[in-house]
């Protein structure tokens, strides 16, 4: 098998265990418990930003101190390995853990940030739930990079009806794929945009 196609399987698989990740997350931290804090009583400072480093995945990057950063649940969705930071919810009536994933896809040869993006976009235009929106690219910790914002359309039948509003970015570094995503629920898709924002341009790749 090539590796594009090795790709395009991983990305499948990607998607697919997202939605039992987000179920998943849903179960574990309900609106009213997760973290044990709002944002109604817990006013996030985008200035109060913890350093997390982590070697396996060859990354560093800030989060704000209030927000949980989860090691075990990415991993079953990247698989090779993966990171994820979720916010804390807004109040009771916030039914979506609005969260901060980083995976990672390893590669035994060569595979070129180009590859890697029209990857992407043929999977994105192969499932009909997904809405493009905005794409660019731009630099990313030194590394080309590709992003796109999209909509995604009663994404489980294990959910109600929904949509989710995503930030994608992928770079390639060293035969590596870095993969990010911020999902969120569309009317507050743009509240946490800041703090995303400066947690993304934060990220270093070693």
């Amino acid at each position: 098998m090539n590796e594009t196609m090795v790709y395009f399987n991983k990305k499948i698989h990607t998607f697919i265990v997202v939605v039992n990740f987000t179920l998943i997350m849903l179960f574990l931290f309900p609106p009213t418990s997760m973290n044990g804090q709002s944002l109604s009583s817990s006013t996030t400072n985008i200035t109060d930003m913890i350093t997390y480093q982590n070697s396996t995945l060859g990354i560093e990057i800030s989060y704000p101190s209030n927000w949980k950063k989860d090691n075990l649940i990415p991993k079953m969705w990247f698989p090779d390995g993966g990171i994820g930071f979720v916010a804390p919810v807004k109040d009771e009536s916030d039914a979506f853990p609005e969260m901060l994933l980083i995976g990672l896809y390893q590669y035994e040869t060569e595979i070129k940030f180009e590859e890697a993006k029209m990857q992407l976009i043929a999977f994105f235009n192969n499932n009909p739930s997904v809405n493009i929106g905005e794409e660019s690219e731009f630099t990313l910790a030194g590394n080309p990079a590709y992003k796109v914002t999209y909509l995604v359309s009663n994404p489980s039948v294990f959910l109600p009806p929904m949509d989710l509003m995503k930030t994608e970015i992928i770079t390639v570094k060293d035969n590596k794929v870095y993969d990010i995503i911020y999902t969120a629920e569309p009317d507050d898709f743009s509240f946490y945009e800041e703090i995303i924002n400066k947690m993304i341009n934060s990220l270093k790749i070693k």
